[in-house]
């Protein structure tokens, strides 16, 4: 039996890989680029998916992973890799591009949130997060790999994503950029690890949080979902607050940190965070008050 097992993984890999490819998905073909290519095309779902990224898979299915296209290709000698992730919907896909987004430049070129550095171009369309990766790091792999992701996002045909109304406030539009989507605990770990304390003991949550440079420190703000009443009590508890009433501001201080509260309805609040003493932390709090009683 120990024998057959190898043969028995393949065969399964094989027919979950079948299976995906009869449906439509964005993917490239030799035509899309003159003297393109295409080395490799491989697909895995949520069964598989630990073949393609050991352990890392998890973050993946907590944010709701569909399937995966990866294709390698070449074009004039330049070869690249290409990861097309079908998530379960806009928001999830865009919260896997934003916790794996750093340290990169916005391309006006790509009519959606995108990330791009020497080596990997990285970009969210609708339901689908598009990796696209050069070995070489020079302009003409970079350009390659840019013109790829255009095609890409064409082939999608999805509408762009959209983020919650409370980041399009002055205080905060500037700042969409540092936006991330955070989904469970492994979305914290990725995402935010310095509030991995404060969300320990809450079983369901998600939210969207920037950063906002204040001097040499910075402001965190959230809007933050909780599953239940019970997630958001424990919450409370983390910041050292005991209660809070619909649509009013509360703070607390702990451990030099001062974070602010308002709470929104059952299960959702908008927070910010910093170290105390910050500048510029009354200014946001008063805009996001305004916000909330607008």
């Amino acid at each position: 039996m120990k024998k057959l097992l190898p043969y028995i993984f393949a065969a399964l890999l094989f027919n979950s890989a079948a299976l995906l490819a009869q449906g439509g998905f964005p993917e490239l073909t030799a035509s899309d680029v003159q003297g393109m290519e295409v080395l490799r095309k491989d697909y895995f779902d949520g069964g598989s998916l630990w073949g393609y990224i050991d352990g890392g898979a998890d973050v993946y299915l907590e944010y709701g992973f569909k399937k995966l296209l990866v294709q390698e290709v070449d074009i004039n000698n330049i070869n690249l890799k290409i990861d097309i992730y079908e998530m379960n919907d806009a928001e999830s896909a865009f919260g896997i591009f934003s916790i794996f987004s750093f340290k990169c430049n916005n391309n006006d070129e790509l009519p959606c949130a995108n990330c791009v550095t020497r080596y990997q171009v990285q970009a969210v369309s609708g339901r689908y997060y598009i990796s696209i990766v050069n070995q070489r790091g020079d302009k003409e792999s970079g350009r390659l790999a840019l013109s790829l992701a255009q095609e890409l996002v064409k082939k999608t045909g999805e509408q762009q994503f959209q983020y919650p109304s409370l980041f399009a406030r002055e205080e905060l539009f500037k700042y969409q950029k540092n936006i991330k989507f955070v989904k469970g605990k492994l979305g914290v770990q990725n995402g935010v690890p310095e509030w991995e304390d404060l969300f320990s003991e809450v079983k369901s949550f998600s939210f969207y949080v920037t950063s906002v440079r204040a001097g040499k420190e910075s402001i965190n703000a959230a809007q933050i979902k909780f599953g239940s009443e019970d997630d958001l009590e424990k919450f409370y508890s983390a910041i050292g607050l005991k209660t809070a009433s619909d649509n009013s501001y509360h703070q607390t201080i702990k451990e030099g940190v001062v974070c602010g509260l308002w709470k929104l309805n059952a299960n959702e609040v908008i927070f910010i965070e910093a170290k105390a003493g910050t500048s510029g932390f009354n200014r946001i709090q008063k805009a996001l008050d305004n916000y909330v009683k607008e």
